[in-house]
């Protein structure tokens, strides 16, 4: 997406982010976990670390750090805990920076190999 198909909605998305961290801090949760859509979650997960420190935070599907955006685990680092890596190579990347984190898996990786003709009924 690209700033012309955002910004017409900006103004939603702002109070979407807005009603999602008063939704956490009105819950109270233990453990907050995000999942993917780094932009949007991310965001979330700092502003609820800013509002109430206690709130631990979990992040699964890790930023593409290693392939772009280098300096962003450091900036996770303030307000993610702990990150819920897909490939292996990952977890360095996030522990060099102060999370914990843990190889989980790619969900297509426990898939079998599917031919193509096993691909024509899809």
């Amino acid at each position: 997406m690209g700033v012309s198909e955002i910004f017409p909605k900006y103004l939603h998305l702002k109070n979407r982010l807005a009603q999602t961290v008063q939704a956490v801090l009105t819950f109270k949760p233990q453990v907050l976990v995000t999942i993917d859509s780094p932009d949007f979650c991310l965001r979330v997960a700092r502003a609820v670390r800013a509002a109430d420190p206690n709130i631990r935070t979990v992040h699964y599907v890790a930023p593409t750090v290693w392939a772009w955006r280098p300096t962003r685990a450091r900036k996770m680092a303030k307000f993610i805990d702990h990150v819920l890596a897909l490939f292996p190579f990952e977890p360095p990347y996030m522990e060099a920076e102060g999370m914990a984190c843990d190889f989980v898996g790619h969900p297509i990786s426990s898939l079998k190999e599917i031919s193509a003709a096993e691909l024509e009924g899809f």
